[in-house]
């Protein structure tokens, strides 16, 4: 609250699903307090994996004010398409982070792709502009696409941001 923060993002890695459905519960209501939004972000590490679950999840938290993060990386690598997104009411959807990549991965590779390596926007096999266009529109869009391999090579941070954007750019202009 003191920095401005408006949602907090919550990654579940806890296995039991009613203890996360309580702890989860409790915590949008104490952000609720400082007036800020909660949202959960299925990712492939935890067992908060598919938008099924995080939808069971708001659901069960009873708050309207809960929402979703998403991620294209995350929906893609679960299995989930760009149309699950149509099972969240508009309003449920906070935030949106877009990369890009292969269709596949090995599985020994998921955890390291999300971390370290993603395509930039545009440059891989995701659907994106199916996924854009799932997203409503008043609902900001991030970018987050870590690039070791050109951290490595001592591309600057600048010159790799500049990369990103100009993908993300030039992939909206054709959405």
């Amino acid at each position: 609250a003191e920095l401005g923060a408006r949602i907090a993002n919550v990654g579940c890695m806890d296995r039991d699903r009613g203890r996360f459905h309580q702890k989860f519960a409790q915590f949008c209501e104490l952000a609720a307090e400082y007036g800020i939004k909660t949202s959960v972000e299925p990712f492939g590490a935890g067992p908060m994996f598919h938008a099924s679950v995080a939808l069971d999840a708001l659901n069960q938290c009873g708050r309207p004010d809960a929402g979703i993060m998403t991620d294209i990386l995350h929906m893609v690598r679960a299995g989930d398409s760009p149309a699950d997104l149509s099972r969240f009411e508009p309003t449920r959807i906070h935030y949106a982070q877009l990369s890009d990549g292969p269709l596949q991965v090995p599985a020994d590779q998921v955890i390291d792709e999300a971390m370290y390596e993603r395509h930039l926007p545009g440059h891989g096999e995701f659907p994106l502009a199916d996924f854009i266009r799932a997203i409503p529109e008043n609902v900001p869009l991030g970018l987050e696409v870590p690039m070791r391999r050109l951290e490595q090579a001592r591309v600057s941070a600048e010159d790799r941001a500049a990369m990103v954007v100009k993908a993300a750019r030039a992939l909206l202009n054709q959405c």
